[in-house]
This record gives C-alpha cells, structure tokens and sequence, in this order.
C-alpha cells in the first residue's frame, strides 16, 4: 500500500516525537479506539498514538508512565509481523489489527512482493514517555526564546544558554567566566535564575509537564567547558546557535 494512502486511510493523530507543546493534537477517532485498545491488553496509560507504513509498520505511542530510559524511551522494539515473538509487540499489533476492524477498514497484509520475491513486513515499535517528551520538545523548539527572555531580565551579566543532551538536566546556564558566575549569584541568585526559566516553559506548555517539575540546568563557564573539550558537542547539539 502506497504511504500517503495509509495516512490517510489509517490516520490516528498528529503526534509526531517532536511537537509543539503549546499545540493541542488531534486524535482522530481511529486513534481513540487504538489507545484504549492497547490500555486493555498493556496496561499502560495511553496519551497519543500515530503510524506510518512505508512496507514496514511502524506504530508511536506516548503514555502516561515515568519509566524513563534514554531520552525519555521507555520501549523500542522490531520484529516480524508474522513470526513475532515479544509479548508487547504481539498485543500492540493485537491492538491494532482489532481497531482497524471494527472502524470498518482493511486489513492490511503483512507480506509484499519485491521483484517477484515475497517478504515479511517488519513491525517497529516505539514507546515513549509523553510528559518528558513534552519537556524535552519544549527546550529543542523554544530555546531561542528562553535565551533570550532570560538575557532580558538578567541583563546586568553575561550568559548564554543551550540545550543539553541529557535526559536529568535538560539545558546549560554558561556563564562567560567564573567572574560572571559570581556577580550573577551576587545580583540575582542562581536559583532565581533557574525559577525564571521554569515559569518561561511554563508559558510554553499546555500538557502541564513543567506545573511540579522545575528543570534544572548544568551551570558551567565558557572556559571550563573548552577545559574539558565539550565546547564542539554542544555546538553541534545546539545548531540553530551561530555564535559561542
């Protein structure tokens, strides 16, 4: 089946990993089904869901669920649609086949030809954490702003900003040099710089992920970090940032 005519038929959200999380997602009324199906037969609190088919399977989930693993994954798994043998898989893909059913749509077949040989579909399998999704999507969209706005209130000291690659501290407060470091906790106290942080994510969030999480970045100096040899991981971390 061409893609485009999956997506269309197929539809169950808007949910893509990275969304805008001052945006509501639509869930269409496929997806609704979908989720409360996987609820029934994984007991995990679905949020969101989405698939796509490009001779493969791949089916998204976001739930409700602080089993946190790399980048907030809490699951990732690829098999064979037909000869599939991870419990959680088999009742996603149970999930799925009863959902398209009973909407009235077809089911798809899980083998296609390639130059006259048949093979199997795979089946890819995501499960993500959807409040550490929403935290992590709000520092990759808005960093530009937070550095900004945060520059603006704290205008007496020189700083700069960046989005850490880490699933516990979620940015970086760089200061120019140590002296910076201590007139900014002289003038306005570290903290309060973090807490104003809070409060911009908190403007940029309508899923509630910051309302009793407040993120705390790794403060550090420019000159620490070209110490240490993490200036080039960061850049390359950061690339909507031109300047160091």
């Amino acid at each position: 089946m061409d893609s485009n005519k999956f997506k269309e038929l197929y539809k169950l959200s808007d949910f893509k990993p990275i969304f805008d999380p001052k945006k509501q997602i639509r869930i269409t009324a496929l997806g609704k089904l979908f989720n409360l199906k996987i609820e029934q037969y994984t007991g995990y609190n679905v949020i969101l869901s989405n698939c796509s088919y490009n001779g493969n399977l791949r089916i998204d989930i976001a739930v409700n669920k602080h089993l946190i693993g790399d980048h907030g994954m809490i699951f990732y798994h690829e098999n064979s649609c037909i000869d599939m043998k991870n419990l959680i898989c088999k009742n996603v893909l149970r999930a799925w086949n009863e959902s398209i059913i009973e909407y009235g749509l077809p089911k798809i077949s899980y083998n296609y030809e390639v130059k006259g040989i048949l093979k199997q579909c795979n089946f890819n399998l995501m499960i993500i954490d959807f409040i550490h999704r929403v935290r992590v999507n709000c520092f990759s969209l808005y960093i530009n702003t937070i550095e900004k706005l945060t520059q603006i209130m704290f205008d007496k000291i020189s700083f700069i900003i960046r989005i850490k690659d880490d699933d516990h501290e979620l940015y970086y407060l760089i200061f120019d040099n140590e002296t910076e470091l201590q007139k900014a906790e002289q003038l306005y106290g570290i903290s309060n710089m973090i807490d104003y942080v809070h409060e911009i994510c908190k403007q940029n969030d309508i899923y509630h992920a910051f309302d009793d999480y407040c993120p705390k970045p790794e403060v550090a100096t420019k000159d620490i970090l070209l110490k240490q040899g993490r200036v080039m991981g960061i850049m390359r971390n950061n690339p909507q940032f031109s300047r160091w």
